[in-house]
């Protein structure tokens, strides 16, 4: 994790604590290990900027996962 995640991430939340979009488990950000994704598109982009969950390790981008992170993150239960 870094200073950036705590003031969010691209488009995931400023939070202490982030929900997967995969697996739907809360976990603190700090557990979010930095991970380079390879560009899902066509591979000419380069890697992307990238977090795994920590409960089922699912790997999410900053261009293609940032969003999902942040609507399951705010529409994940209290």
């Amino acid at each position: 994790m870094t200073a950036e995640d705590r003031t969010g991430w691209w488009d995931a939340p400023a939070s202490d604590t982030w929900t997967c979009p995969e697996c739907g488990v809360s976990s603190p950000v700090e557990q979010w290990a930095e991970r380079r994704v390879g560009c899902p598109d066509d591979g000419d982009c380069g890697d992307h900027d990238g977090r795994e969950c920590p409960a089922c390790t699912e790997v999410f981008d900053h261009v293609f996962g940032a969003s999902p992170i942040l609507k399951a993150s705010t529409t994940a239960p209290i």
